[in-house]
């Protein structure tokens, strides 16, 4: 990847700041050869980050949070196609078509949401002068189930049916009716056991589903 001349000089200002304060001896060799500029170490001109010796691991640790987060929403994105390609052929019956068609909307719309956040998080981790991911803003939620108030730790949808089970710190596994794109209710509870449930998943004809 190729650098501008600024940013290559203050990658080679953040290396010479941490070398000087771990490793002083190969700090000298480094500032011999990079020519180092350390008056941009106190810069302060049109709002500019100042370099001091724990500018590289910050950016180094907030550059690894970023590739972790991009990793995490790939995933989501692929299992959300996936799901939606589920729905787009399951909806043909007559009787299924306007509930399957509601949930296909609700899937699309979550997709486009999930996009833009990770067109945030990439472009964060790879543009100019990029801070930390702070002030991310989160996507307007499709709808809010209130009847929930124990920590969810796992959810997974039908297959074939607008339908999530959400399985939460209590035990206990809620199957939540999702009809169209801002009404969802809870429509039955099964007690699982007394540990919190930690997994969810349905088989491919949605008859049975399991739980760890």
């Amino acid at each position: 990847m190729a650098l501008r001349a600024r940013q290559e000089q203050q990658l080679h200002l953040a290396i010479a700041l941490y070398l000087e304060s771990k490793f002083p001896e190969a700090h000298k060799a480094f500032e011999r050869e990079a020519h180092i500029d350390f008056s941009a170490a106190t810069s302060t001109t049109r709002g500019e980050e100042k370099f001091d010796s724990e500018t590289l691991p910050k950016r180094w640790g907030a550059t690894a949070r970023l590739q972790a987060r991009v990793t995490v929403l790939q995933q989501q994105l692929q299992q959300q196609q996936q799901q939606l390609n589920l729905f787009t052929s399951a909806a043909t019956g007559p009787g299924k078509k306007a509930r399957l068609q509601a949930r296909v909307t609700v899937l699309q719309q979550q997709l486009q949401q999930q996009q833009q956040q990770l067109n945030l998080f990439t472009s964060a981790a790879t543009g100019p002068g990029k801070k930390e991911a702070a002030g991310l803003p989160n996507p307007k939620p499709s709808c809010i189930i209130s009847a929930q108030r124990q920590p969810l730790i796992c959810c997974v949808f039908h297959p074939l049916l607008p339908q999530l089970l959400a399985g939460a710190d209590d035990g206990n596994v809620r199957v939540i009716s999702v009809e169209g794109s801002s009404n969802a209710a809870l429509s039955r509870t099964f007690r699982a056991h007394d540990a919190s449930v930690t997994g969810l998943a349905f088989d491919v004809s949605g008859r049975w589903w399991v739980f760890t």
